[in-house]
């Protein structure tokens, strides 16, 4: 993934690194792989592409529950205020989903 990444085309942008994190997802065997990369690239990641490419996935949120996101995102937005749309705009979509059905 990392290959990806560092070998993409320098007018591509993050969202297709993303997009093939996602399909490889469904795809490899260990699709779980990807995931563990990706929560990896939020938790211990210096470097800022990587943790773009990590909340531009959006099939899947990257944490079970949204304490954890929340948790994480204030982290990250400390760090690189410019994420503080990407984070907000994840947690708008986890509460969307996980709102109360009547």
């Amino acid at each position: 993934m990392e290959f990806m990444l560092r070998n993409r085309a320098s007018n591509v942008d993050i969202a297709p690194i993303a997009d093939l994190m996602e399909r490889m997802l469904w795809v490899l065997a260990d699709g779980d792989e990807v995931l563990r990369v990706r929560k990896a690239w939020l938790e211990h990641e210096t470097d800022f592409e990587k943790v773009r490419v990590a909340l531009a996935m959006s099939e899947t949120f990257p944490y079970d529950s949204r304490a954890e996101m929340v948790e994480q995102f204030d982290r990250l937005v400390r760090r690189w205020p410019a994420l503080k749309p990407t984070c907000d705009a994840m947690l708008e979509t986890w509460d969307q989903h996980h709102a109360p059905r009547r």
